[in-house]
């Protein structure tokens, strides 16, 4: 995947990111698309993600503002504040991960 996009350096740098991603991997190693794929899936998924770091997206999120948004990005983002190594925490992004990634 780093081959096809950067995608460590570029979306998993950091150790929540490089954690969810990992924990997704193993424990769906035989069911994973190809790494181009799985690249595309992730970059896009990710871009999602990195949207709400934006305070005023994230702002017209929480408010209704905005009705077009990822559901699943949103879960994974907000899982990502706080107490992010938390079970419940981490069980929610692999999910949203798991989502973004087979759904």
């Amino acid at each position: 995947m780093q081959q096809q996009g950067e995608i460590i350096t570029t979306y998993a740098k950091d150790f929540t990111n490089l954690y969810s991603l990992w924990a997704l991997v193993s424990l769906n190693f035989d069911q994973l698309p190809d790494a181009k794929t799985f690249a595309k899936k992730y970059t896009s998924f990710m871009k999602k993600v990195n949207k709400f770091r934006d305070e005023r997206y994230l702002e017209s999120v929480i408010k209704g503002g905005r009705k077009a948004y990822s559901q699943e990005a949103f879960k994974y983002y907000q899982n990502t504040r706080g107490a992010s190594t938390d079970a419940r925490q981490r069980k929610e992004r692999n999910n949203a991960l798991y989502s973004a990634i087979f759904e």
